[in-house]
């Protein structure tokens, strides 16, 4: 592991020199390999508790067990599935350990949207959005000389006509991936974004507004989506 991470690390002074003596097919390479290796996963893998409250506020550190729905939220964004369970667990609170939160959940039902006829619908483009954090992470890694990042409070996503982290947007698509419905409804940035099929529905609070250069706006199409849907 110590060696990767020196290779890595003389991998990037190399680029480093290149780019600076002009040398853009070899520096173009030596950034592919480096994209390659920063691959992001395409969100295989789903946990509830992802979504759960991680600052403290223990009622609503687990899944919420309520009239056939397990619910789960951190403040910022809701999860609510509709999903069989043991009847004993009916009404409690039940953390990542298996033990029982004390306290009262919030009345999650009042924020969700009575209907959605009046919000926008966007198809997430997940590639899209992969590949994008994939080209984020290299030039990262470029640029800071073999130091890597998994995600950066500076990359932000917009979709609709909401800003989003690119780290919430990641489990954004993990649980429209798991409602089974890459449909994101949107009203305005005020407002939350939302995913909902007969699996359950999710919603999730957008920034309003961010001053970083790093921003993927879903809703623009490339030049080539632009050419194939001709």
């Amino acid at each position: 592991m110590a060696l990767q991470k020196e290779t890595e690390k003389k991998l990037s002074t190399v680029f480093q020199y290149l780019k600076r003596n002009g040398a853009d097919n070899v520096a173009q390479l030596i950034t592919e390999i480096i994209r390659a290796e920063c691959r992001t996963k395409r969100s295989t893998h789903f946990d509830l508790y992802d979504y759960a409250d991680k600052t403290g506020r223990r009622h609503m550190e687990g899944i919420y067990y309520n009239d056939g729905k397990q619910v789960v939220s951190d403040g910022h964004q809701l999860l609510v599935l509709n999903e069989k369970y043991d009847e004993d667990l009916e009404g409690k609170i039940i953390d990542k350990n298996g033990e029982e939160c004390a306290g009262v959940y919030p009345k999650y039902m009042m924020v969700l949207p009575e209907t959605l006829d009046d919000y926008e619908p966007t198809e997430i483009d997940i590639e899209k959005f992969y590949s994008w954090i994939d080209e984020r992470r290299a030039a990262y890694q470029v640029d800071n000389f073999g130091k890597k990042t998994k995600w950066s409070d500076e990359w932000y996503v917009k979709i609709g006509h909401c800003l989003f982290k690119a780290s919430r947007f990641h489990l954004l698509i993990k649980a429209a991936k798991e409602l089974e419905s890459l449909t994101l409804y949107t009203k305005d940035s005020e407002q939350g974004a939302v995913v909902k099929s007969d699996k359950g529905i999710f919603m999730s609070m957008p920034w309003r507004t961010t001053d970083s250069d790093d921003v993927l706006d879903l809703n623009i199409k490339s030049e080539t989506e632009k050419a194939e849907e001709k």
